[in-house]
């Protein structure tokens, strides 16, 4: 394994090795901290390298916690269908939702919920950027600053907005 070179300090640096007297331009770790390093010439690198062991020191739960981790990034996992989803409105196609007994998790949405999509002119399985672009244009068409004196407008825009606070807090909250 080769390692990048770092500048050196001076013209020549020496390999770590005890008793080689080489260019030491590879670095190698000292320890699983990597943050301290010992330099060594191309042949003593090598052997280094065959000999590192970074779980050295670790007991077998340590070692298994790692390479659990390391499967799947360094990210949290949940077994398939067990957890939730936090954004509501979309069906379950292949059934990863449902108790065992076919009855689904995925919550119905609500009447007023309906009524909301309705409002915004959105279908039951729109994402949250849709719903906010659908508020945006609509609020800039029937904002009172634009629509001065026309009740209808301010209105529309309360609606508008109520209808826009109910479904984002829903579909991100679960409420």
């Amino acid at each position: 394994m080769r390692y990048r070179r770092q500048k050196e300090e001076g013209p020549f640096r020496p390999c770590d090795h005890p008793g080689c007297d080489k260019k030491g331009e590879y670095k190698a770790p000292k320890d699983r901290s990597l943050k301290e390093y010992y330099w060594f010439c191309l042949e003593h690198v090598e052997e280094y390298n065959k000999n590192w062991d970074y779980l050295a020191g670790s007991t077998p739960e340590e070692i298994e916690s790692k390479i659990r981790e390391d499967v799947v990034w360094n990210r949290p996992t949940w077994k398939l269908g067990q957890r939730k989803a936090r954004v509501r409105g979309f069906g379950d196609l292949l059934g990863l939702f449902t108790d065992g007994r076919g009855e689904s998790e995925v919550p119905r949405i609500p009447k007023e919920c309906l009524e909301a999509l309705s409002v915004l002119n959105l279908s039951a399985d729109c994402s949250v950027c849709q719903l906010k672009a659908a508020y945006k244009k609509l609020a800039k068409k029937y904002h009172p600053d634009l629509n001065a004196g026309d009740k209808k407008a301010e209105e529309k825009f309360k609606r508008l907005t109520h209808a826009y606070h109910l479904l984002l807090s829903w579909m991100t909250e679960g409420k």
